[in-house]
């Protein structure tokens, strides 16, 4: 695995999430990050695919209308690449997961959580579950007993402040990619977004 893609919303669950996928994957490989959306999935994916051996989509739903031709592209992705997907959204009726992908879903918690959880599990830090935290305060996601838990360990009043300017950076900067690359560096940094 020498290049890694992470795909990722441009939403605060999205940005902290990227920041937690390549808070791990920069040590085993060169990290690009691309923002999209549920609709442009698909043809972002053809376009940036091309350049991973391992693609990560982190909170993107999948969209109705292309839900059968994103199964069949992931299927032709994951014949000769690693694919993950980690999203929360409610996925399609009848939906399929694509053979061969890792397919990461609860629509009971934040994308943060399901990536924090799914990182963790391979080695990253417990320091990074504050990264996770703020994305699932921006998307309304801070009941879960997980967060809950993880919230015991930092100071309560520090993340959500630290969240809320996450949140408010990133609605200002909308469209700007060049920003959302420059907070998901900083955070898969561990660093405080203030």
């Amino acid at each position: 695995m020498n290049r890694c893609v992470v795909v990722a919303h441009g939403d605060c669950d999205g940005v902290c999430s990227a920041a937690l996928a390549v808070a791990y994957l920069v040590e085993k490989c060169e990290v690009s990050v691309h923002f999209s959306h549920p609709v442009g999935l698909l043809q972002d994916l053809r376009e940036f695919s091309e350049r991973g051996d391992f693609i990560v989509v982190v909170d993107i739903a999948v969209n109705e209308l292309h839900a059968g031709e994103l199964v069949r592209y992931i299927e032709e992705l994951a014949k000769t690449r690693l694919v993950l997907y980690i999203d929360h959204h409610p996925l399609p009726e009848d939906f399929k997961v694509p053979a061969g992908s890792t397919w990461i879903h609860d629509p009971g918690c934040s994308a943060s959580e399901l990536t924090h959880k799914y990182f963790h599990k391979l080695g990253l830090s417990d320091e990074y579950s504050r990264v996770a935290l703020y994305g699932a305060i921006c998307d309304y996601l801070d009941e879960t007993p997980w967060v809950k838990n993880e919230l015991l360990k930092w100071d309560r009043r520090s993340v959500f402040l630290e969240a809320g300017i996450v949140s408010q950076g990133l609605e200002g900067a909308r469209r700007d990619h060049e920003f959302k690359r420059a907070v998901v560096e900083h955070l898969a940094r561990n660093r405080l977004p203030s």
